[in-house]
């Protein structure tokens, strides 16, 4: 029998099967969250195991700020009903399980907002109401009270600007707060304060958070100078 490890280490290679495919409709919509700067983790994996079934759902754009998952879709997610079948136990098994918004957004409508070189977030949006996006920003407002609990016991600013820079991107963000790269991330308080200014010694790193901008771009050059060449 299939131990959990061994069920992980091939989904990360379905993962990376899914990275390595020619998606035209994909690429396009990555280039505009590109533009806007707007952080995003591709097919990124959910998954439970239990006794007797292992689930696994792969995510187009995963957009943490939010804990929703755009879903680039063509043609057999409109007609073929076993798709249909499989994209409703996705969004179903997502909200329920790890309270996950599942958007879609067909092929057409990606080339539409690429040739206007611009997304248009009620196209995207279009299947989440007004009032669940609310939600999650008054879910947001009650959490930052602890967590700026939590940074300021560590003693740091929770005012001050802060970077970040993202392997699986491979682009750069800044934050007006460290509240905000909170939200954006997803990790815990303690792992963005140990991520801050860090000098990995392996090519195995994912996230570089610095005070400073320059700085920043200084240590990734160096980082992929040394481990990615």
């Amino acid at each position: 029998m299939e131990t959990n490890s061994e069920y992980q280490s091939r989904m990360d290679g379905y993962r990376n099967e899914n990275l390595a495919k020619d998606k035209p409709f994909e690429e396009m919509f990555k280039e505009l969250l590109d533009e806007v700067e707007v952080f995003y983790i591709r097919e990124s994996k959910r998954f439970t195991i239990t006794e007797d079934k292992h689930r696994c759902y792969f995510m187009d754009f995963y957009i943490p700020y939010y804990n929703i998952d755009i879903e680039i879709d063509g043609k057999p997610h409109e007609v073929s009903e076993k798709q249909k079948g499989i994209d409703k136990t996705k969004t179903r098994y997502l909200k329920n399980q790890k309270d996950i918004l599942t958007v879609r957004v067909p092929n057409d409508k990606v080339e539409e907002m690429y040739k206007s070189r611009a997304i248009d977030w009620n196209v995207v949006f279009q299947d989440i109401t007004q009032e669940e996006l609310r939600d999650r920003d008054y879910s947001f407002v009650a959490k930052t009270k602890s967590w700026k609990k939590e940074f300021s016991k560590c003693g740091i600013d929770t005012e001050r600007p802060i970077f970040f820079y993202f392997y699986g991107t491979d682009h750069f963000y800044r934050y007006d707060n460290i509240l905000e790269l909170r939200r954006s991330l997803h990790l815990k308080c303690g792992e963005i304060i140990d991520y801050i200014d860090y000098e990995f010694k392996s090519g195995l790193a994912q996230y570089f958070i610095s005070w400073d901008e320059e700085s920043l771009k200084n240590r990734v050059k160096v980082w992929k100078k040394k481990y990615k060449k």
